[in-house]
Formats: C-alpha cells, sequence, structure tokens
C-alpha cells in the first residue's frame, strides 16, 4: 500500500513545480489570463453589471424558495424521503426548475448549448455529469429537470436554496454519522429498482475539481445500482476561462464569482451522450463499470484520464502547500 502511495505521489510531483512554474499539465493548475483591456473592461463593468444580476438573481431565487416551500407544505420529511411527488407537485418541479435555469442565465450564461437528448427515467435512472471543474457546474441539474442529487446535511439550511434541494427529493449525507454513507448507497440501490415515478439520479463521478485537461478517477457510488446511466459531458467554451475551482491556482471562490459575473456574457454547453448499459461482469464490479463509463466519456471530451482520487489530491497538495510554509519560514 504504501509504494502505491509513493507512486501516486511520484506522479502528482511530476506533473507540479513551483506555483509559478507549473506544469501545464497539471490537471489540478488554473491562471486566469485577460489582456489589459479586458481586465478594464471588468473593473468598469463591476459596478454597474454585478448590482443589477445580484438584484435579480435574489427575486428569481426568491420565487424559486417559494415555490418549493409551497410544494412541500404537507409533506413529513419521512414522506419527502421514501414517497415520490405526484400530482400538482410535479408540476412545481418544473417551474423551479425553470426559475433555475433563469437564475444561470442572469449570472450571464447566456448561451446554453445542447447536443444530443436527456433520457428518461425508465432509460437511464442515473446521470454521471463531467468533468466537474466549478461549483458553476451545478446549473446542469436545472437542465435535466431536478433530477435529485446527494448533498451534505448542513445544504438543507442554506437560505432561499436549501427548500430547492429539499423539492428535488435529494439524499443528505451527515458527517457526523458514520453510517450515513451507506444508508445514502442503500436509498439509492432501492430507489433505482423502485418502478414508481422518482427523479432520475445525478452524480459528479470524479468527486473533485479540476481544470478539464484531464478526467479524475471515478468514485463507484452511481454505479452501485448496476443500472443503465447516461453520461453527460459539461464544457466552458470561452476565451477566458473565470469559472474554473481547482486545487493551484491564486484566486478563490469570491474572485470566481466576481469575474464571471462581471463579464458581458458566458458560454457553456451541456452535451447528453447515448445510454450506457452494462453488462454482467459491470453490474457485479461497479469500480469496473465507473472505469469503463469513463473511459467512454474521457474520449468523448479527447482529453487524457488521471487516476489520482480525491482524497489522493487532498493529501499531496496538502504536503505541498506545508512544504512550501515551512521553506518560507525558515
Amino acid at each position: 500500500m504504501s509504494g502505491t502511495t509513493e507512486e501516486t505521489e511520484d506522479d502528482l510531483n511530476a506533473m507540479l513545480s513551483s506555483d509559478d512554474e507549473a506544469s501545464e499539465e497539471d490537471p489540478f493548475r488554473h491562471r486566469i489570463k485577460m489582456s489589459p483591456l479586458r481586465w478594464l473592461r471588468t473593473y468598469l463593468l463591476t459596478p454597474i453589471i454585478i448590482p443589477i444580476r445580484f438584484i435579480l438573481l435574489i427575486v428569481t431565487l426568491t420565487l424559486a424558495w417559494a415555490v418549493s416551500s409551497f410544494s412541500l407544505i404537507g409533506l413529513s420529511q419521512d414522506e419527502i424521503l421514501n414517497e415520490p411527488m405526484t400530482g400538482w407537485r410535479i408540476t412545481s418541479k418544473k417551474i423551479s426548475s425553470f426559475l433555475g435555469r433563469l437564475c444561470f442565465r442572469i449570472t450571464g450564461f447566456f448561451i446554453v448549448e445542447t447536443k444530443g437528448e436527456l433520457a428518461t427515467k425508465e432509460e437511464a435512472p442515473v446521470l454521471v455529469v463531467a468533468p466537474h471543474s466549478t461549483y458553476f457546474d451545478g446549473f446542469v441539474v436545472f437542465w435535466c429537470d431536478l433530477p435529485y442529487i446527494v448533498s451534505r446535511q448542513e445544504n438543507r439550511r442554506i437560505p432561499l436554496i436549501g427548500k430547492c434541494i429539499e423539492l428535488s427529493q435529494s439524499l443528505f449525507v451527515c458527517r457526523e454519522d458514520p453510517q450515513s454513507r451507506q444508508k445514502t448507497v442503500r436509498k439509492i440501490v432501492e430507489r433505482a429498482q423502485d418502478s414508481r415515478g422518482w427523479p432520475q439520479l445525478m452524480l459528479f463521478p470524479e468527486g473533485s475539481t479540476s481544470n478539464r485537461k484531464a478526467l479524475m478517477s471515478f468514485k463507484p457510488g452511481a454505479f452501485v445500482p448496476g443500472k443503465p446511466v447516461q453520461p453527460i459531458l459539461i464544457r466552458y467554451p470561452n476565451e477566458v476561462d473565470t469559472v474554473t475551482w481547482t486545487w493551484n491556482q491564486q484566486h478563490g471562490a469570491k474572485s470566481i464569482l466576481w469575474l464571471t459575473l462581471a463579464q458581458p456574457f458566458s458560454r457553456a454547453s451541456v452535451e447528453y451522450l447515448p445510454v450506457y448499459t452494462p453488462n454482467s461482469d459491470e453490474i457485479e464490479d461497479p469500480k469496473l463499470y465507473a472505469a469503463n463509463v469513463r473511459e467512454v466519456m474521457a474520449k468523448a471530451l479527447k482529453v487524457p484520464m488521471c487516476n489520482l482520487t480525491f482524497e489522493e489530491v487532498k493529501t499531496l497538495y496538502g504536503k505541498k502547500y506545508k512544504s512550501k510554509k515551512k521553506n518560507k519560514e525558515e
């Protein structure tokens, strides 16, 4: 096991150097490159366009919260968890999904190109999305008619957004409960096998963010049910990449939000690949299933695969930054 860890660390270190001279092959490195003229435009538009967008976002999110809150009236937490939405609540979900798409466009993503068609629940109970590179990736939920996701328990309390997540009947993981993840996996399998009107499950199987130059290892959770999945690709075909949020970059989440909102417009695209139906070997081995689906998605994206996991990247970058801090102190 230690030998494997050392090999993994060597692989990462081969891609990395100093922050200023990091290899272009590093899938966790990102630098925003804008011309002086574009930077000037960004600063000039900041006090004009961001307040307008912020106000419109608050209004739209408030409407989405109101629709979601009204739709959940009369439902207990047990019913939300164990009974699929029916009747007029399905219509409410469509309204909430529309408002979510409107929010994304308000942030400046006026152009969202789509390719292919979204599969039905009967065709693919599970949707797997990659590459995962930013918190803006959440927009794909609204382009897929509000499937349910796996989220942290704390996210239920997020102002305005929490109720929208509940309306999608998402599964919530509790960090304090050591059995929470196992319970979530069992619930995923149960819903996938249930013939009632459960929404599709959407997961980002990489479990970590990169700069989209490579596809990370897939966690097997989405593939445990052994049901067909639909791979979905996300791209941001912009001249300047303001959205990426990964490990090796000099700016944080607030700067990403500022720089993106200050652009006149941005582009995103969603590509629905054909449904992938597992064979008997893949049904028996979720890791094999995940690896094969990742290969299909990497080929469609025309990017290599990186076998580092979230845990490995977190550990290795933690060592890198501690070492850098120690050197500075010395």
